[in-house]
């Protein structure tokens, strides 16, 4: 899982990212609190197949975190520099929770950009305001102190259990969370605040969740939404709900034993459903 990191300076912010194969560009976006390596069953199987870029998000993992306000219209434009910078578009788009908003929020801006899009349990679908993520960094804000105090990898599996990940013990997991927990702590409060500052900027009024999910409604980019049946930060019902009445155009799947990042917690079920959506939605061969 260990991947050999690259950097890129993107308007001074110094960006961390995994490359890997060649082939068609596919990217990979990560949610609050994670890491680029959240990716990595989904890296080892596409790899031979596709040019794979996966960065840290501003403030997460080893990428750096700005002092400024936080939104997904500023993280748009710093990933759109960020891929201008690397000469890597269009792209299959592929992202997790924060990352599947940012996700939907390059296909809204930059639409020629994007080729495929792949939602994995996104935030900002349902029509609900999403604030579990904050309740649950509420409800056991204990762990939440204790691992960021103390960087004990037993008090971030207990802030994730049933709740982000349905077993985090699990060996299809555990390795990745591990490794994440030491990046996240290495980066303090800083994800969260990206996290919880993202969610104040695009998702505090109805007024700002009707737009966002009107802007969804006019995209016509082939898309796959997933969810994990065992989420509680977004639940799967209210997320597929939106997706339906919203993305109805796309494709989607449940995992039933998987919480919030399917990607790691049933890695073979997830890369079949996105091989499948791959090869049901071929590139043209210009593009390939």
């Amino acid at each position: 899982m260990r991947y050999q990191n690259s950097e890129e300076m993107v308007n001074g912010l110094r960006t961390s990212y995994i490359e890997r194969g060649e082939g068609p560009l596919m990217v990979m976006l990560h949610g609050i609190a994670a890491t680029k390596e959240c990716w990595h069953h989904a890296i080892d199987r596409f790899e031979g197949e596709y040019r794979i870029i996966a960065p840290d998000l501003p403030g997460h993992g080893a990428t750096d975190a700005p002092f400024t306000i936080y939104s997904l219209h500023y993280l748009s434009a710093w990933l759109h520099d960020f891929l201008s910078g690397l000469d890597a578009r269009p792209a299959t788009l592929l992202g997790n929770s924060l990352g599947g908003a940012l996700a939907l929020r390059y296909a809204f801006d930059y639409p020629e950009q994007v080729q495929r899009l792949v939602l994995v349990n996104p935030l900002g679908l349902s029509e609900h305001n999403p604030w579990r993520v904050a309740t649950h960094f509420v409800s056991r804000f204990g762990n939440a102190v204790s691992f960021i105090v103390t960087g004990a990898h037993d008090q971030a599996m207990r802030y994730l259990d049933d709740w982000v990940v349905r077993d985090p013990w699990d060996e299809n997991a555990r390795g990745a969370l591990e490794y994440m927990m030491d990046q996240t702590h290495a980066k303090g409060l800083w994800p969260m605040w990206v996290g919880l500052n993202t969610l104040t900027s695009d998702f505090t009024t109805p007024a700002q969740r009707h737009h966002w999910l009107n802007e969804a409604s006019q995209l016509r980019i082939p898309t796959l939404v997933v969810w994990g049946e065992h989420d509680r930060l977004l639940p799967s019902q209210d997320g597929l709900a939106g997706a339906k009445a919203h993305l109805p155009h796309a494709k989607t799947h449940i995992f039933h034993n998987s919480a919030h990042v399917p990607m790691l917690e049933e890695p073979a079920a997830f890369n079949l459903v996105l091989n499948d959506f791959l090869q049901e939605h071929p590139l043209p061969g210009n593009l390939l």
